[in-house]
């Protein structure tokens, strides 16, 4: 798309997918407290053998005095969340090898086409069962972030590729601040029986579904059109790389054994920190659910003001801060 540097679309892109991922944050506690309602007079159901299991847990370390029920909710709620990043965990290694084999552009819009899936499916899904594979479809398809970094290390020269990877950071900011209130809202609002012929049942939350829909189709046109292949592009260095490398103060270059090491603890490091702050992202809603017994409103303005701060640092701070101390340095504060 003339017009557009590849930075500026993968943003943009990411920016449609991750406002599509934040949408139901604040819902999960109240889609879970939904289904438990509507299927609790069935003991045979997947929502109830679940749930037993889930109480039986729970039993065995704490036994609440009063309403154990929302705490069994709280930990439906967790295991719910962990079912969806184990299926990303699975997954990602074989995005990533099968980007690499046939292209970035190729592997992501397959993705795009099990994000819609998904959201399809929590549109219709009037059973906790039909809730999960929804959940599932999307564990198992959701790469675009991964993907997104993919391509811009491909466009982007040792150099600045802390700048332009801070989009990505950006992008989780921005998403943030809007998609859980917009969520909280559509949520308190009843769907239009245009969209809904024949009487057909639907999801509790159909209208924030369908918004999540809507985006991921807007993401997939957009990437067709605007998103060329990276895969392969190597990224030229500017005029002052090579001035500095052909002076000899360019950084010494570690060995493959040295990159091997430190490629090692950094995953390390991420995925401790990773484990910390999606634990804290994700059971946020169903910690103020339980305490407090807050609505998916409450739920949304408390993850936009999250992402209000997030922006302010990302935007504000770490991105200008980063090319002027460097990455190591900045990962360190």
């Amino acid at each position: 798309m003339a017009g557009f540097s590849v930075e500026r679309i993968v943003f943009l892109s990411l920016v449609l997918d991750l406002f599509a991922f934040t949408i139901p944050l604040p819902l999960f506690p109240r889609i879970i407290e939904w289904y438990t309602q509507r299927e609790s007079g069935d003991p045979t159901g997947f929502l109830s053998q679940t749930l037993a299991v889930v109480s039986a847990v729970r039993s065995f370390f704490y036994n609440p005095s009063a309403n154990p029920k929302k705490w069994d909710i709280v930990l439906l709620g967790g295991l719910m969340g962990s079912v969806f990043s184990a299926l990303q965990w699975f997954v990602s290694p074989y995005i990533g090898s099968l980007s690499d084999k046939y292209g970035r552009k190729r592997i992501l819009l397959i993705t795009m086409i099990g994000n819609i899936l998904s959201a399809l499916v929590w549109v219709q899904s009037t059973s906790f069962a039909s809730y999960m594979l929804s959940r599932v479809i999307g564990g198992l398809s959701e790469g675009n972030v991964q993907l997104a970094i993919a391509i811009l290390s491909d466009i982007t020269t040792p150099a600045n590729r802390a700048k332009g990877l801070a989009h990505v950071g950006i992008a989780f900011a921005i998403c943030f601040c809007i998609g859980p209130p917009i969520g909280a809202y559509f949520a308190s609002r009843p769907l239009a029986p245009a969209l809904s012929p024949g009487g057909l049942e639907l999801n509790v939350y159909a209208a924030p579904a369908l918004i999540t829909l809507v985006l991921l189709l807007l993401e997939t046109v957009f990437l067709i059109v605007a998103l060329p292949e990276t895969r392969g592009r190597r990224a030229l260095p500017t005029p002052e790389e090579k001035k500095e490398e052909a002076n000899g103060h360019a950084a010494e270059k570690a060995t493959v054994a040295q990159r091997l090491h430190r490629l090692g603890d950094l995953r390390e490091l991420h995925f401790l920190f990773l484990g910390l702050f999606s634990g804290v992202e994700f059971t946020l809603t169903f910690l103020t659910f339980d305490l407090f017994d807050w609505t998916n409103r409450q739920n949304g303005s408390l993850i936009g003001s999250i992402g209000v701060v997030s922006a302010l640092l990302q935007g504000g701070y770490v991105r200008r801060a980063t090319g002027r101390v460097g990455e190591g340095a900045m990962a360190r504060r």
